[in-house]
């Protein structure tokens, strides 16, 4: 049995990228893999591109703002209140509708955590970077690491 925590006594580090800071709660090693829960802040312009997860569900609770979300066929306009369920395999992204949105994002296994990791800055920083275009450089890393991890565009 894993150990049970009170997770906001753990020291986590706060994640940044361009227009997106995530903060980790419950981090993948805490549950041996198997969730990894993060409070996100996003801004317009931060949003992915229309991917799919070949190993991760995931579930986003808008605490903030809205979000189009077009899950396969489906679209949803999600606002503060509203949970949303993306499964594993089904091509997705999302569109932020307002100034900012915040909210939760839980994944299951949790070792995405690593691919964010991966493409992003530890902070002591609360303020969301402004979103900027990437070089090509930072766009070959994000693809390599989206493959690395087991997503595809579509």
């Amino acid at each position: 049995m894993l150990p049970t925590i009170l997770s906001k006594k753990q020291n986590h580090e706060m994640l940044s990228m361009p227009g997106i800071l995530f903060n980790i709660l419950v981090s993948c090693k805490e549950s041996n893999g198997a969730i990894v829960i993060a409070e996100i802040q996003a801004v317009p312009g931060s949003e992915p591109p229309r991917h799919v997860h070949t190993k991760e569900d995931e579930v986003f609770i808008i605490r903030e703002g809205s979000i189009t979300f077009f899950i396969g066929d489906d679209i949803i306009q999600a606002k503060a209140g509203d949970t949303v369920y993306l499964p594993v395999n089904v091509p997705h992204h999302f569109t932020i509708t307002s100034e900012v949105a915040s909210g939760y994002m839980i994944a299951t296994p949790g070792n995405i955590e690593h691919f964010f990791r991966s493409i992003s800055m530890v902070t002591d920083d609360k303020v969301i970077s402004p979103v900027q275009v990437p070089t090509e450089e930072q766009v070959n890393h994000f693809i390599s690491q989206t493959i690395a991890f087991g997503m595809e565009f579509v």
